[in-house]
């Protein structure tokens, strides 16, 4: 077991030649916290500066055959074990070799890096 949060896996899914979906599985965050907050916009001046959130980001990617990013999301303050997320291409490469990438970050700190290599061909039903 870790003290801090980890990419557990990181999964691509070619629905077709301009849309993939990551599956990605992570762990080891801290309980949510109790956090009570007010509409009130204002704040007096001598109010502390919120603290650093335990949360990290994750930046998903998806890499050419070139390592160039062709499509990028950012989740802010990530703590789901499991998530998924469509990322559409611009000028898909059918056929062609690609990498999908998560960055675990916390501050300005990368925890982890997961990769994972797919071929932009969706996967044909079984008959």
């Amino acid at each position: 077991m870790t003290d801090r949060p980890y990419l557990v896996s990181l999964d691509a899914v070619v629905l077709d030649t301009s849309r993939v979906t990551l599956n990605l599985k992570t762990t080891g965050f801290p309980p949510a916290p109790n956090v009570a907050f007010s509409l009130n916009t204002s704040s007096p001046a001598d109010a502390a500066p919120p603290a650093e959130s335990p949360y990290p980001n994750v930046e998903l990617s998806l890499l050419d055959a070139d390592n160039r990013t062709v499509a990028h999301a950012i989740i802010v303050e990530h703590r789901e074990e499991e998530v998924s997320f469509t990322l559409h291409l611009r000028r898909p490469q059918p056929g062609a070799a690609y990498t999908a990438r998560a960055e675990m970050i916390h501050g300005q700190t990368v925890l982890q890096t997961l990769r994972t290599p797919f071929v932009l061909k969706p996967a044909t039903p079984a008959e």
